[in-house]
């Protein structure tokens, strides 16, 4: 695809309404067209975004029915809750399901991508109105933040190769298993919080994205990275070759295992009504069908 055919297809969105995206978001969008598909080629395209690519903004095309439009600050490279899709587009669990709630609460939305460290301050700041990305409750962020119900249970786990000497023989079920291994994953993970609190910082490598942090498992560069099941699950699927275990080390019952929206704690009304849409998603099914619209989505 040349950059005239992309300047091409970006003034045809522009005219037709369908959305406006900054010529940044537009150009890594579209130059990886020939490399991923709509719904499966989330990875790829989230493989060559750098933390710079995800400063971009989407305004989303139901915008116009509403006369509220709420900011949503997004992270990009966190599949199958969010990600882009051959068109620099996001998709994903938490883009239908706070599409789904704009609609029965009578707001729209605007996609603001960026690296997942700064959706909290950009909320704090007033930049974004909420932020929702894969993110995990935990009783500091509800100190600081206004966290909704929970909307999907999205338990912590590990990924390891099982061909990998420093496991053999070895039972790996909790992060103190991976003492003395050389881990790794983004620095503000709450999963990377949890293992520099069992003692594992002196081993710990920082990424700037999960799948980063996935690849250098593959590449036996770190023996074990940790983040939410369903997006290693979703990563490993790109990768049947390589001899992969995935453990959950969070259960249930587990307040950090529930996956949250996070908005500012004085904005109570907008957190009423967020509540409000997840509770009417619960109860006619819908949240059910959009999680598993995406898990068997690759």
């Amino acid at each position: 695809m040349t950059f005239k055919h992309i300047y091409q297809k970006l003034a045809q969105k522009l005219a037709l309404g369908l959305g406006v995206m900054t010529l940044g978001a537009s150009l890594v969008g579209m130059v990886g067209c020939d490399q991923s598909t709509t719904n499966g080629g989330g990875m790829k395209a989230n493989e060559s975004l750098t933390p710079n690519d995800t400063k971009t903004t989407t305004a989303e095309s139901n915008t116009t029915n509403h006369a509220k439009i709420l900011k949503i600050a997004i992270n990009t490279s966190m599949p199958p809750f969010v990600y882009l899709n051959d068109v620099g587009t996001p998709i994903g669990i938490d883009i239908d399901v706070i599409k789904s709630i704009g609609e029965k609460q009578g707001f729209g939305v605007e996609f603001f991508p960026m690296p997942w460290k700064n959706l909290f301050p950009s909320v704090e700041a007033g930049e974004t109105d909420l932020a929702i990305s894969g993110i995990s409750f935990n009783a500091d962020r509800n100190q600081k933040y206004g966290l909704t119900k929970s909307y999907l249970y999205v338990p912590s786990a590990i990924v390891y190769k099982t061909d990998n000497p420093k496991f053999k023989g070895k039972s790996v079920a909790k992060l103190e298993d991976l003492k003395g291994t050389k881990v790794g994953a983004m620095e503000v993970a709450k999963q990377m919080i949890q293992m520099e609190t069992v003692g594992g910082k002196e081993n710990s490598t920082y990424t700037d994205t999960s799948f980063l942090a996935f690849k250098k498992v593959l590449n036996n560069e770190i023996d074990a990275t940790f983040e939410d099941r369903q997006l290693l699950e979703y990563y490993a699927k790109s990768y049947p070759k390589h001899k992969l275990k995935i453990v959950s080390y969070e259960t249930k019952e587990n307040p950090e295992s529930q996956q949250v929206i996070m908005t500012k704690k004085s904005n109570q009304e907008l957190l009423d009504k967020l509540n409000q849409g997840i509770d009417e998603l619960v109860k006619s099914g819908e949240l059910k069908r959009i999680e598993e619209k995406w898990l068997n989505a690759q």
